[in-house]
């Protein structure tokens, strides 16, 4: 696996090449020093304390959390999915982390600033008491990051996310200066697209949509393959800007297919029926030549008299009928 390797204040940290620039962000997760939770309802009535979060302690956690879940205010039922934790270390003071969060709507969030900071997600051994409702955190290990949005309050005030590579108009800016990416590579949300300024500028304006995101993102993948010149050009609906083709062309196409695909499955169907009925036949005819190959022959038969002579010539009949 290729590895690239930053060298500014994140300058322990290594990528692998396989991750898509545009939803990498480096993260501040947690500092040393004390967080005050005494005022924090959401938590039970013993635990509303001050914590105390030691360099010793910070350091021996910080790699625990590498390859943990991405969640939003710690509800595991808004998991981001597919996004992680690729590396954690302490750094200068502070648990420093890269996550991938492969999520355009995430992404916009935190580069607008509506993402306030992040949260970790852990477990530890014991709180150990040390006066003015204040306790040491030992034992700590760190199972989960989450997102903070503007109704969830960070414990640690200090923490901080920002994407690593970020792109404007005209210019490409690099978080991380040193490196040395082509510039195609580094083009994510924040350019001009179709008839919009940027991808918010889209999200925006397309509020009425049922999902923005997918709406935007679309019109995007199009606008992109048609300047690379791998999609065939595409008519736009009157008085919709940015539609990427012509909805009543669309509908037709989609009709045609479905009678084809409706087609396919009705030769399918009738080749499956005659398949059975021939094994079907097939089985009986092995059957009945069994059968008469133990019976008596006409001739002999008919010297049995009463109830076996009738067994033998019904047999018989039956067997004449469905061969």
């Amino acid at each position: 696996m290729n590895e690239m390797k930053m060298e500014s204040s994140f300058d322990w940290v290594k990528i692998p090449a396989n991750f898509e620039r545009k939803y990498l962000v480096k993260i501040v997760a947690k500092t040393e020093g004390k967080t005050d939770h005494t005022k924090d309802l959401t938590l039970p009535e013993n635990e509303r304390v001050i914590r105390n979060y030691s360099k010793e302690e910070l350091q021996e956690a910080a790699r625990s959390l590498a390859f943990r879940h991405v969640d939003i205010n710690h509800d595991l039922g808004k998991l981001i999915p597919n996004a992680l934790v690729i590396d954690a270390q302490y750094n200068d003071g502070q648990v420093e982390c890269i996550a991938y969060i492969p999520s355009d709507y995430w992404i916009n969030e935190i580069r607008t600033g509506k993402i306030k900071g992040v949260s970790i997600e852990q477990i530890n051994r014991e709180d150990i008491p040390m006066g003015d409702n204040t306790v040491d955190v030992k034992g700590i290990k760190m199972v989960g990051l989450a997102l903070v949005t503007n109704q969830f309050n960070p414990g640690d005030k200090d923490t901080s996310i920002s994407p690593m590579f970020e792109a404007y108009k005209d210019s490409i800016h690099f978080e991380i200066s040193s490196i040395n990416f082509p510039p195609e590579e580094l083009k994510i949300k924040g350019e001009p697209f179709a008839d919009y300024t940027d991808w918010e500028d889209c999200i925006s304006k397309n509020q009425d949509k049922t999902d923005p995101e997918a709406y935007c993102g679309s019109i995007k993948a199009q606008t992109e393959a048609v300047a690379s010149g791998s999609a065939v050009k595409t008519e736009a609906v009157s008085g919709s800007a940015g539609t990427p083709v012509d909805k009543d062309k669309r509908i037709v196409e989609l009709e045609t297919a479905v009678s084809k695909l409706q087609g396919s499955v009705k030769t399918i169907e009738t080749s499956i029926s005659t398949a059975k009925a021939d094994a079907f036949k097939e089985g009986k005819t092995e059957v009945i030549k069994r059968v008469e190959s133990v019976i008596p022959s006409v001739l002999v038969s008919k010297q049995f008299t009463g109830g076996t002579g009738r067994l033998l010539q019904d047999l018989k009949k039956v067997l004449r009928e469905e061969s």
